[in-house]
């Protein structure tokens, strides 16, 4: 019945002072570090979700526990759909056979399940979702014979997303944007142009994701 460490209830406590003031903007959180108070450095969209799956449930159990019960399913959740995604992601290479294969082998890989189970109330797996995404976007882009800009567009702004949830996905945005660019060194025909896109993508994206996370004035 507990969540699995104290960032999960900090994190709880963050969507309950948001739900309560409204203050987007206010990362604060009073009643920490008594009598100093505190403030957390997490972004915001993994808090929408966790609302998000709140609010079916208030009108049934009240808020508090919606709130709990969200943090207890979501990260088995975004797990189901990470192996959906990975299935989505890794079909153009290796068949649908073989893709739905590898989504059900998520289940053996110990840095899913180590974020995977339930009442882990963070957004690590939501790093997973995003990666896989950004990884079928690349891997369609790559193959693609001809250039097309929306799917560019599609890896630089799932790039600018991984970003926002947390600086932990520069790693995955190294590696592909590496992949990418030697596809570009090596004088593919289009290549410039994807990589263009790409950019301007990730551009456009940690773009919103600034005037969103801290307003205008940001």
């Amino acid at each position: 019945g507990n969540l699995a460490d104290g960032d999960g209830y900090a994190r709880l406590l963050r969507v309950t002072r948001l739900f309560e003031t409204g203050a987007w903007f206010d990362s604060s959180l009073p009643r920490a570090n008594a009598p100093y108070g505190g403030s957390l450095h997490w972004t915001r969209p993994f808090d929408v979700l966790l609302l998000a799956l709140a609010l079916p449930l208030v009108a049934v159990v009240g808020f508090s526990k919606a709130l709990f019960w969200s943090g207890v399913i979501v990260s088995p959740l975004l797990h189901v759909v990470s192996a959906l995604a990975l299935v989505w992601a890794v079909t153009p290479m290796v068949g649908r056979a073989a893709a739905a294969f590898a989504g059900v082998l998520t289940v053996t890989q110990m840095g899913i399940m180590g974020y995977a189970t339930v009442g882990h109330a963070d957004h690590h797996m939501a790093f997973a979702l995003i990666a896989i995404v950004a990884l079928g976007f690349a891997v369609r882009l790559l193959i693609m014979p001809d250039v097309r800009c929306g799917g560019a567009l599609a890896v630089g702004l799932t790039f600018a997303a991984g970003i926002w949830v947390g600086p932990e996905f520069l790693g995955v945005l190294a590696l592909t944007l590496l992949s990418v660019g030697l596809v570009w060194l090596a004088g593919e025909p289009g290549a410039v142009t994807k990589n263009l896109g790409v950019a301007r993508g990730l551009a456009l994206g940690l773009g919103l994701a600034v005037l969103i996370e801290h307003g205008p004035q940001a």
